[in-house]
């Protein structure tokens, strides 16, 4: 492919000759490339600048010329928008060309560093003798045809869309450092995050004056406080994403590949931490004007006319704003992922779907507090609060609302799983749509104890169906999920990436955790936990998100080491690009997978 490439590139397939000249006349070579050239430009054969007179007697490619071509010819047919996918093709051209010499250099050190700790054990000159003879003469080593094509193609690209300045070009065709697309990330993320934690300070002093010095509880009352924790607990999501981006990136797991991101404007950690720093301050910020509201301190008196069931308005539309910024510069990654599952058995599942589908799991507690929230706003927040006490019905647990809605997420995975079944016929997916219908029979236990209080059967059922469920969904995770469980290497496997004690810390923590999501789709259970059992709910909440932050890290680590949920063709996932060459070997079993049995296998492009 490359000597094709170099061949149509020096014009060998057109009669050219380097020096642009051809075999016959060397008018009719020059006369075909004025011609494209006063497509490409707008001219109509008159005459042109000396610029391109010298171009035309110098060292033209005809490739290039038909290039400008096709790009001119498609221009005039679609408009502005071909222009974007005429520009979009030429930069993923361009990227691909760049992998392709990043993989010539990496197999050409690859020899050079084999050759040398052989003649450094053997006593032998094999790198000075045979590595000029045998490799330097190559042309995968020089990769000489493959920068030309890359200085043609930045040639093209600045002719075409950047009036012919190629430094503008390189700059849109070249992927962007880390360094330089993150320093504005990290820059936000210094100024909220210090903004925010002043106000966390101010919240918490506030607390304890009422608490010890006044004697007074907090102006939270149940309503508000559940309205908060809904966004709160998303906030909480954010940041875990963000810390399972870092570790991710930490320790070279090529997470971008895995979850088809565009390489060239995907969402790093900063990005990631600096979105749930600029949430924290909306929130703490709306928080304390609540709480300065409510306490109505001397100085503040023109708060007192302010209505605090605006305010988590105003947080929610702050908030969605800056959720469209970010998704917008993601390409709606999540927009689009999470309405293919909403559509699952209607669309093939992907990695990505039911990943983020266990996100969603994880969030059962933010689901039915987001129905409180539609209850309260279009019903009890305009009562009279003396009478909310008495007449609001939106704080009365819903006996069948609420396990219904907390049990949405585990039907979507439920139907995944049997998509994924219907298309690769594994029928370790339909062990796995076991595994999220123990959550259905949680709840309807749970609805059935509420209702027929003084039969015993019902809950002595509910308790069985929490131990079944956290024993089947614990071991899955350690042993499908995670892949650990091998006595061989401790209970956890050959290929590992982290810390040791990471992973026994894991497997501890996820059995306990486990045991306490049972309880978020029992919300009729929670009443029993004393008065305030929003607090006890707050806990599990966050104790579920930080379960699943975990979860996510080990999860993403086994899927790229051995693709265990075969949606890869190969079983190779390529490296995160380094600074400098990476030598280190292939990750993962030395067996191969057996590609015959099982599993939805797709083909998928490197980066």
């Amino acid at each position: 492919v490359i000597e094709a490439l170099a061949a149509r590139a020096r014009g060998e397939h057109h009669g050219v000759s380097p020096t642009g000249s051809t075999s016959g006349s060397g008018s009719g070579a020059g006369r075909r490339r004025g011609a494209s050239r006063s497509l490409l430009e707008g001219d109509s054969g008159g005459a042109r600048s000396a610029d391109d007179a010298d171009d035309a007697d110098g060292d033209a490619v005809p490739l290039r010329d038909v290039l400008r071509e096709r790009v001119r010819r498609m221009l005039r047919r679609r408009g502005g928008l071909a222009q974007y996918d005429v520009a979009l093709a030429f930069t993923e051209f361009y990227r691909g060309l760049t992998l392709l010499v990043d993989f010539c250099e990496l197999n050409a050190e690859a020899v050079r560093k084999i050759l040398k700790k052989h003649d450094k054990h053997l006593g032998t000159e094999t790198l000075r003798t045979w590595l000029p003879r045998h490799l330097v003469p190559k042309r995968w080593h020089s990769h000489q045809q493959l920068r030309q094509l890359m200085a043609e193609t930045e040639l093209v690209y600045a002719k075409a869309f950047t009036g012919g300045h190629r430094t503008t070009a390189m700059a849109r065709l070249r992927v962007p450092r880390t360094k330089q697309s993150v320093g504005w990330a990290q820059f936000v993320l210094g100024c909220t995050g210090g903004t925010w934690c002043m106000l966390l300070g101010l919240i918490v002093y506030a607390a304890v004056v009422l608490a010890f010095v006044l004697h007074r509880d907090l102006p939270l009352p149940a309503e508000m406080f559940i309205i908060y924790r809904s966004l709160g607990s998303l906030i909480l999501m954010c940041w875990a994403w963000g810390v399972d981006m870092y570790l991710w990136t930490r320790f070279r797991v090529n997470y971008v590949f895995i979850f088809e991101l565009a390489a060239r404007r995907h969402l790093r950690y900063q990005h990631m931490l600096a979105a749930a720093s600029v949430f924290t301050l909306l929130f703490l910020g709306v928080l304390t004007t609540y709480m300065l509201t409510a306490l109505q301190p001397t100085g503040l008196g023109f708060l007192a006319g302010l209505n605090v069931v605006y305010l988590p308005f105003v947080l929610f539309a702050l908030s969605l704003i800056a959720f469209i910024v970010y998704q917008a510069r993601s390409g709606w990654w999540l927009a689009k992922t999470l309405l293919k599952i909403v559509t699952a058995p209607l669309t093939s599942v992907q990695f990505k779907d039911f990943y983020l589908a266990d996100q969603l799991v994880s969030l059962a507690i933010v689901l039915y507090d987001l129905e409180f929230v539609v209850c309260f706003y279009a019903r009890d927040a305009w009562l009279d609060p003396a009478s909310t006490a008495t007449d609001g019905v939106c704080l009365a647990a819903n006996v069948w609302t609420r396990p219904v809605i907390a049990m949405l997420p585990s039907l979507w995975r439920f139907v995944q799983c049997l998509r994924r079944f219907a298309d690769s016929r594994d029928r370790w997916q339909l062990a796995n749509a076991g595994k999220y219908s123990c959550a259905f029979w949680v709840g309807t236990f749970s609805v059935l104890r509420s209702i027929y209080k003084d039969a015993a059967a019902y809950t002595v059922l509910w308790i069985i169906s929490i131990i079944v469920a956290t024993i089947y969904a614990g071991l899955w995770d350690l042993v499908k999920d995670w892949g650990l469980g091998d006595y061989r290497y401790g209970m956890l496997r050959k290929s590992r990436l982290y810390p040791t004690a990471g992973y026994y810390y894991a497997i501890g923590f996820n059995v306990c955790a486990r045991l306490l999501w049972s309880l978020t789709v029992s919300p009729s259970s929670l009443g029993v936990f004393g008065s305030r059992p929003e607090l006890l709910t707050t806990f599990l909440a966050a104790i579920e998100i930080w379960r699943r932050a975990q979860w996510n890290v080990l999860r993403l680590e086994n899927e790229h080491l051995h693709n265990c949920g075969k949606f890869r063709a190969v079983k190779y996932v390529p490296m995160p690009v380094a600074k400098r060459l990476d030598l280190n070997g292939g990750v993962g079993d030395d067996d191969d997978d057996d590609d015959s049995n099982g599993g939805q296998r797709r083909r998928r492009f490197l980066g």
